[in-house]
């Protein structure tokens, strides 16, 4: 009976513990996500350069996980063995270590940028915002260190509400900073990417000040800062025979994906600014799996600190269920809520296309992201990371990063590539195929095939991208039927349920008369759009160009008919609707009417 009772006391502890953590780690990860939802009201490429630039300092924040693992793991076990004099000594040597690589990561941020740049081979587009996020964000990346450093040391005394609460402060500041320097409100400059820069590295200030309060007033009585000297060089062993391994594992981890960033910058823009979006996406996913996992190292460490080694294997193996569980059934219902969610970040349709894919592929991953996140951690909490290190990198080099360049990089352009041969011989089959189509069946068109082709004809060029034409879309019969009282050759109207009159709004025009030219394209980019299309059934759709101008009464009549303003000239009529007759092909290349160089 004791054991049960002492069993529910450790898994209500776990809860409350992986609660604070996980609305603490929601909220940083929030803060990432509301920069990217910020700056895609700007543009894809700021997207995809912070982006890159925050998969690198992601790397240099893995070197600061050293201690922040080491620290977490060791205060723990010092916490279980009731240990004060060593608990202080501890922080004192995790403090004195960040600080030192916390100078060292901004010094190479603030004069090293530009060389990193092109050492990462950067798209052209992104340089400049990438350039201005590595210097401000990167160089203040101390504050990254020490605020990690903080709040790992107060989650290892059970007091991570104190990390949420600052969080929530420090997410508040962030967001609005975003809104106030992104965009240029109150006064501000409009500042785009440097904005976000500067709001993020504000916030941090913040939370480094409060952070470090907390722990003053409500664990360390003895100075930090005092307890460095003599500095406490076993301490800082006993972190690094921690840390190195644990954050070793997670430093190979975002070194591999840097490469993978590299690889999918090659693919071009689309693919890196998918790759951004899913990144802040996913994230979300397997937080609970990562706060969970903090949790259990924590209250694994104190266990094995009081010698209760039994304890802590049957709390990683509860764990480990509820991690996997719940990262599956989130992932799932974010695949299925994909297509609500993308189209809020970007109007794409590639990149929508492409994450609506990885999306549901990484249903399956969650599961193997969860057990890696628990086991690792637990592991380190005992005392042994070395194995999860091992196999760890073997599978993100070997696995991941190789098969990112076989199959995304050598293979993706090569069905790039046969993607491009198909959609030219395609192309070029539906314009040598076209026909015009005078017959039609009485099948309904639906709206959205009739958009599809307006949009296909809004694509076309025009002189001084005017885009001149205007559009009317005619379904009532009795106007169709009109249509042929002033057209002879429009009889095919009386077949259908839907027409596009295209008209030219002469009040766009740039160049006087090229209205004629541009209006034609559209035209014809409308009718090869009815010619790849098939509707309900498989069914082909066809169309024929009946003209309007320049033919006097045939445009006055359909300008009365239709209403249209005296400055917009009815140029032709698109019957649009299922093919009611089958025509073949017929080849009008005629080499002798190609003259070279001169008649």
């Amino acid at each position: 009976m004791e054991s049960i009772i002492q069993r529910l006391d450790i898994r209500r502890q776990l809860i409350a513990l992986t609660f604070p953590i996980f609305i603490e780690t929601l909220l940083i990860m929030l803060a990432g996500f509301v920069d990217v939802f910020m700056l895609s009201r700007v543009s894809d490429s700021a997207v995809a350069a912070v982006g890159l630039a925050n998969q690198v300092l992601m790397l240099v924040y893995m070197v600061f996980m050293i201690g922040v693992m080491g620290v977490t793991v060791v205060c723990s076990q010092y916490i279980g063995a009731k240990d004060e004099h060593g608990f202080v000594k501890t922080i004192s040597a995790a403090v004195a270590y960040n600080i030192f690589v916390g100078i060292v990561t901004g010094i190479f941020f603030t004069f090293f940028t530009p060389e990193l740049i092109v050492f990462l081979d950067t798209r052209a587009e992104l340089v400049d915002n990438a350039t201005v996020y590595f210097e401000i964000a990167g160089g203040f990346s101390i504050l990254v260190c020490m605020n990690m450093t903080y709040s790992g040391i107060m989650r290892s005394c059970n007091l991570a509400r104190y990390p949420m609460y600052v969080s929530v402060v420090a997410n508040i500041l962030n967001i609005f900073g975003n809104y106030v320097l992104i965009f240029g409100k109150f006064g501000f400059p409009e500042l785009g990417v440097q904005g976000a820069a500067i709001s993020t590295v504000f916030s941090r200030v913040v939370a480094c000040s409060l952070l470090f309060y907390a722990i003053k007033r409500q664990k360390v009585r003895d100075s930090i800062f005092r307890n460095m000297f003599p500095f406490p060089m076993d301490k800082l062993r006993k972190i690094m025979k921690i840390g190195l391994p644990g954050a070793g594992e997670m430093f190979s981890y975002s070194l591999s994906q840097t490469v993978i960033v590299y690889l999918v910058n090659k693919l071009g823009t689309e693919a890196l600014a998918a790759r951004t979006y899913l990144v802040n996406i996913i994230t979300f996913i397997f937080l609970f799996s990562l706060s969970l996992g903090q949790a259990s190292a924590i209250i694994v460490g104190q266990l094995a600190g009081r010698k209760r080694k039994d304890a802590a294997l049957k709390l990683g193996s509860f764990s480990l269920k509820i991690a996997v569980s719940v990262s599956v059934a989130l992932s799932f219902c974010l695949a299925l809520a994909g297509g609500r969610v993308i189209p809020l970040l970007t109007d794409n349709a590639n990149i929508i296309a492409l994450c609506l894919t990885i999306l549901w592929i990484d249903v399956v991953l969650e599961v193997g992201r969860a057990v890696n996140i628990l086991g690792g951690r637990m592991l380190s909490a005992v005392g042994n990371p070395e194995f999860a290190f091992v196999v760890g990198v073997i599978v993100m080099w070997g696995v991941a990063t190789l098969g990112a360049y076989v199959f995304g990089l050598y293979l993706g352009l090569m069905l790039k590539l046969f993607f491009m041969i198909w959609q030219e011989n395609f192309m070029l089959d539906i314009i040598y195929k076209r026909k015009s189509i005078r017959q039609f069946s009485p099948r309904i068109v639906t709206d959205e095939i009739i958009e599809k082709i307006i949009r296909a004809g809004m694509q076309a060029p025009s002189s001084g991208n005017s885009q001149p034409w205007e559009f009317v879309v005619i379904r009532n019969r009795n106007t169709l039927q009109k249509i042929t009282e002033f057209h002879s050759y429009s009889q095919c109207l009386k077949m259908v349920n839907a027409a596009v009159v295209v008209c030219a709004n002469l009040s766009r025009e740039i160049f006087k008369g090229f209205w004629v030219q541009d209006c034609s394209a559209c035209v014809q980019n409308m009718l090869l759009a009815v010619e790849s299309m098939k509707g309900e059934d498989d069914l082909e759709l066809g169309s024929v160009w009946l003209g309007i101008y320049p033919v006097a009464e045939r445009v006055s009549g359909l300008r009365e008919l239709l209403s249209l303003p005296e400055d917009v000239v009815p140029f032709a009529v698109l019957p649009v609707g299922y093919k009611g007759e089958k025509k073949n092909s017929t080849d009008n290349f005629k080499p002798e009417r190609i003259h070279l160089e001169k008649w």
